[in-house]
Order: structure tokens, then C-alpha cells, then sequence
């Protein structure tokens, strides 16, 4: 499928330390390790949260095309980036024999400020009576037709059981990740909100990529380590993750279970799956016929030959974010709180 991408915005006082979207800072390097445990997390990048009937929805203004543009003195003058998530990536092996990626994200944030006025907006959900949960956005206003956006990103937040859960979408196509963004709590009886964050991503082989439904199969669920995401006492920010690094050991294990997946594809199960595309008829057949070529020109003529992720043919996505977050009461109480940042994607 099409991926991805990262926009956000941040609370309009704050501007000048944190609205700043996309880091110009190199971003260190971070590692991704097997999941431990798969079944801790859930995978929220659905639309089972929002189609739920147990989940109590976020307020969110600004998302009707036909809201009249507020006053331009409220505008603002800021970057607001939109970054472009294709999984594309440059590979370096590194001393200890892993490797070191570098993803190809591209910064949009002029174009849309070009073709846009934008204002503060924000989605928000009471998760008792004296706790706020606040994700801070943004409206894009046409400069041309004085309206909204016609292609808009917008956000979710639930709340099921004792999660929170937000989703960011992208409308009508395409996707955009939380990376960027800043949430918040809000509540005159909150002192102060501690936590932790990390993210999941999923390492898949690819066996076509066509650009709207990509035949892959996901090998592993990977994690970083914890970080502190803490930007001040009530806000925490979701790092942008452009540089990842496999140590010799994950890799292997990435590279052995692809080989796998790649032998039983095009060898094993090579003749039933003929068979199952010859039933849908002859364009199914070529269709496949066309996977096969395109893969042995991708890969390796002996496939065991292969050891990095791109003589592979691997992709590399983000699945979602998980904080570990306590908020801290005046009172001297706290309440721990689980937050899943996810998104969805939506294709034409």
C-alpha cells in the first residue's frame, strides 16, 4: 500500500520551543529489536477503533469543508511540516556486521504553507472529570477558495477501557504518521505528567509493490528502546524517526525467515498458486507471471546469496507509537495512563 507520512502542529503559546514539526537536527541513530512479546501490544492501525460501539470519541473542530475561514491575524507563522514516509531507504553495513538504514523523508512543510493559511485546531477528550487528553493540530484554509482543505489529515482520539487510543487519517488518500506530534494533558488538578514512549514497526518481504496493494508478508514486529518524550510538565513528543540500525543478530534472523518466505513463494508453492490465480482467469495469470519476473530480476539469481535488507527486498513501516505515561495530581495522587498513537491508511 501507499505510505506515509507526518504532520503536526503544537499548542499556539508554545511555539517559539516546541511547534517546531520536523527536526533539522541529524537524528541519532536508534535500534530495532525482535518484540519480545508480540501480544503485549495491540496493532490499532484500523478502522476497528473507529467503528466501535465501545469507545467513547474525541471533539474535533474544523473538519466540515464548509467552515468560513477565521480571522488571518490568528494565523501561523510557523512550519508545519508534512513529511513524505515512502519506506525507501539507504543501507550501510556497520563494523559489528549489522546495518545501518537511513529512510528518505522529504519535508513538505513549505508546500503546504504555500497553498495554505493554517490555524491552531486541536482534538480532545475528557478522560474523567478532572483529566483532559489534548492532541494539538492544525486547519489548513485554501489562500485561493477561502475554505478548508478538500484533501485534509484530521485525528481521533478514543478512549476503551483505560486506553487511549489516536488515529491519525489522511483524507482522501495516503497516510500520515504521528511522528511529530505533541499530546498533552490538561486539568487544574494536574501538577505534572511523567512517561515513557517507543515505537513498533514491522519489517516485511516484499513480493510485488505495485503502489496500491503491495503483496508482502510480514516477517517480524521490531520495537526501539523506551525514550523519554517529555517536552515540559504536561506535554511529551513523538520523536521522527530517520535513522534505524539492525544489530548482527536481528538481522540474520530477519534475513533467514525472508529466505524462507522468498523459497516457499517462488518454489515450493510456486505451482498452486498458479492454480489459484488461473481460476480468476487469464489477466490474473499474467499478473503473477509478472510478479515472478520482476522478483528474479530483484533478487539474488541463488537466493541464500542475499544479505542485506535490500538485496532482501525488504520495507521497513512504522505501526504505532506506545507511551507508558503517569500523570501526577496535586493531591498527591497519580493514575497511569497507556496511550497508542497510530494511524490509518487510505488508498484511491
Amino acid at each position: 500500500m501507499k505510505r506515509k507520512h507526518a504532520t503536526f502542529l503544537l499548542f499556539v503559546s508554545l511555539i517559539a520551543t516546541i511547534i517546531t514539526g520536523y527536526s533539522n537536527d541529524k537524528n541519532d541513530c536508534v535500534e530495532l529489536t525482535i518484540l519480545g512479546n508480540p501480544k503485549i501490544h495491540r496493532n490499532i492501525r484500523t478502522w476497528d477503533l473507529i467503528t466501535s460501539k465501545t469507545t467513547k470519541p474525541s471533539s474535533y473542530i474544523g473538519s466540515s469543508l464548509d467552515v468560513k475561514i477565521p480571522s488571518l491575524k490568528d494565523t501561523i507563522d510557523t512550519d508545519i511540516c508534512e513529511i513524505d514516509y515512502n519506506r525507501k531507504f539507504i543501507e550501510k553495513i556497520n563494523k559489528g556486521g549489522g546495518v545501518d538504514i537511513s529512510f528518505n523523508l522529504n519535508n513538505l512543510g513549505e508546500r503546504v504553507r504555500d497553498r495554505n493559511y493554517i490555524f491552531y485546531n486541536k482534538a480532545s477528550i475528557n478522560y474523567d472529570s478532572r483529566t483532559t487528553f489534548v492532541a494539538d493540530w492544525y486547519s489548513a484554509f485554501n489562500r485561493r477558495n477561502k475554505m478548508l482543505e478538500c484533501e485534509v489529515t484530521s485525528i481521533t482520539i478514543q478512549i476503551e477501557k483505560d486506553t487511549i487510543y489516536t488515529l491519525t487519517q489522511a483524507d482522501p488518500a495516503g497516510g500520515i504518521t504521528p511522528e511529530g506530534h505533541t499530546y498533552r494533558f490538561c486539568g487544574d488538578d494536574i501538577e505534572r505528567v511523567s512517561g515513557r514512549s517507543k515505537a513498533i514497526f514491522t519489517v516485511s518481504q516484499i513480493f510485488d509493490q505495485n503502489g496500491r496493494d503491495d503483496w508482502t508478508e510480514i516477517l517480524y514486529s521490531l520495537e526501539t528502546p523506551w525514550n523519554n518524550n517529555i517536552t515540559n510538565s504536561l506535554c511529551y513528543k513523538l520523536p521522527v524517526i530517520s535513522n534505524i540500525t539492525l544489530g548482527k543478530e536481528t538481522l540474520e534472523r530477519i534475513r533467514e525467515k525472508a529466505i524462507r518466505a522468498q523459497k516457499r513463494v517462488l518454489i515450493e508453492k510456486k505451482d498452486s498458486l498458479y492454480a489459484n490465480y488461473a481460476s480468476y482467469g487469464d489477466n490474473s495469470v499474467k499478473y503473477l507471471n509478472s510478479v515472478f519476473d520482476n522478483l528474479r530480476k530483484r533478487l539474488k539469481p541463488n537466493l541464500d546469496d542475499a544479505f542485506t535488507p535490500d538485496e532482501l527486498y525488504l520495507s521497513f513501516e512504522l505501526d504505532y507509537f506506545v507511551n507508558e505515561l503517569t500523570v501526577h495530581y496535586k493531591d498527591g495522587t497519580s493514575k497511569n495512563i497507556v496511550h497508542f498513537a497510530g494511524y490509518t491508511v487510505s488508498v484511491l
